[in-house]
């Protein structure tokens, strides 16, 4: 995450790796109150 020197905003660094837990998507955009519905 983050960006190369001179390509990023005073708060995107310093670069660094990230673990992102594996996650599902949908392939139908939905709204959060359907998704609560349903949840």
């Amino acid at each position: 995450m983050g960006a190369w020197d001179g390509e990023s905003a005073p708060d995107e660094y310093p670069q660094h790796q990230v673990q992102v837990k594996e996650f599902f998507m949908g392939m139908t955009t939905i709204t959060q109150a359907q998704w609560l519905e349903v949840g």
